[in-house]
Order: structure tokens, then sequence, then C-alpha cells
């Protein structure tokens, strides 16, 4: 009896700890307008609706190479390896959202506005906050590489696609080949992003399976270097309270 005690007592102990883990990010304790600048940059970056990934081309280009010495300062010059970054965000998820206004919030010093231009854009913050995804989960994708000609050549691919041709850009990846392709797309110039949507029903479909999904991006640019990439999103870690949001 006392074991079987015991083990209730640790049984509850896992629940009430595992319920904390889902609620206890900054997300769920205290409302966006406290966030700081770099938790909604975390938010955006790493968290259970944005995925970064960084990669990194190692092969070592040299001209110039002093025969039989390592190439150096005084011997040698070389051509830098490339760093690309890509980022997913799940721009349809409120969390999202709120992390974007909180830093533009942030970044352009509300604070200190006259009251008509404060007035202005936090009118639209609240377009963004309220946003009608019309059934649809929106995902938006960012690039940056360290060779400024790629970067160039990724977004003018990027830019001419279509949403029939982004169906070979991006799509989520359940269990048994399972897969959902965009339904929507755009490129935007300002923030040089393309933006993916899905069809809710059947991303929720995969979810609640209880899967994690992959998303799968894969931008067909020349001198890219990897041609796709995964992102892994799973759904019992995209709660907003007690509910998931995506």
């Amino acid at each position: 009896m006392r074991r079987f005690t015991a083990l209730l007592i640790c049984l509850a102990c896992l629940c009430a700890t595992c319920a904390f883990a889902s609620t206890g990010d900054f997300w769920n304790q205290k409302p966006y307008q406290q966030w700081t600048q770099a938790e909604c940059q975390k938010l955006l970056t790493s968290s259970p609706w944005a995925k970064s990934i960084t990669e990194r081309d190692n092969r070592i280009q040299q001209i110039n190479r002093a025969v039989g010495n390592l190439a150096g300062p005084s011997n040698g010059t070389g051509q830098p390896s490339e760093i690309v970054t890509y980022t997913v965000r799940i721009v349809s998820a409120l969390p999202v959202r709120q992390a974007m206004v909180r830093l533009r919030q942030i970044e352009e010093h509300y604070d200190t506005m006259a009251p008509e231009e404060r007035a202005k854009a936090e009118q639209e913050d609240q377009q963004l906050l309220r946003k009608d995804f019309d059934g649809r989960v929106a995902m938006e994708v960012t690039f940056a590489s360290s060779w400024h000609e790629d970067e160039l050549n990724l977004a003018r691919q990027l830019r001419g696609q279509t949403a029939e041709t982004a169906r070979n850009l991006a799509m989520f990846h359940g269990g048994h080949d399972e897969r959902v392709e965009p339904i929507g797309y755009a490129f935007d110039d300002e923030t040089r992003s393309a933006q993916f949507e899905f069809d809710r029903t059947a991303v929720a479909d995969r979810f609640r399976a209880g899967r994690p999904l992959l998303l799968s991006f894969t931008p067909g640019a020349r001198n890219v270097l990897q041609p796709t990439t995964y992102f892994r999103f799973q759904s019992k870690q995209m709660v907003l309270g007690n509910q998931p949001v995506y």
C-alpha cells in the first residue's frame, strides 16, 4: 500500500513538472508588452514556432600560396568560407506576431514617439495581431548569406516563384511519406522573405497524430550550400496558455 501511495505521489509530481514545462516559458508567464528584446529575438529564431539553421561551406580556397608553406598573411590570401542562415517562423501563431510587435516597440522607441505617430504605429500593430489567416498556417522563411552575391541570387530565385511552383520549394512531411504542400505563396521584398501558406486542417491532422512535422525548404538557387534544409516542429511544444497555437 505504501509503495502504491509513493507511486501515485511520483506520478503526480511528474505530471506537475510536465505541466510547468509547457507553461513555464516567458510567453506563458507574462504579457507580450513586458517581453524584453532578447526574449523577442529568441521567440523569433529559436522557439517552438521558429527555427534557425546555419550552414557553412568548409572548403578553403587559397590563391598566391607559397609552395611548400602554409598560407598566411604574408605569403597568401584566401576566400572566406560561406555562411548561410535560414530562419523559419510560423507567423500565423499569435506569439510570433506578438514578438514582432513588441520588438518593433522596443527598437522604434514607442515611449518617445509623438502621440499621433505612436497612435498610428499602434494601429498597425493591432492589425497584425488581429490578422485573420483564413484557415491557413502561414510560414515565413528568411535568409542571410555572408556572400552578398549568393544572397541576391537566392532572393532573385524566390521572387520569381508562383503559388504553383512554390509547391516544390517547401512542404510539411509527416509519417508514412505524408506530405502537405503549400496552397499559397508570396515574396516580400521589404523583409526579403518567402511566405508559404498551408491548409490548416491538413496540418492539424498531422499534428493530432502526435508526430513531429518536418518542414523542408529547397530554394533551388545556384550555389546554395545544401539543396534541402529541414526544420522540425512539434505541436505539443506550441502551447499558449493550455492550447496549441500555430
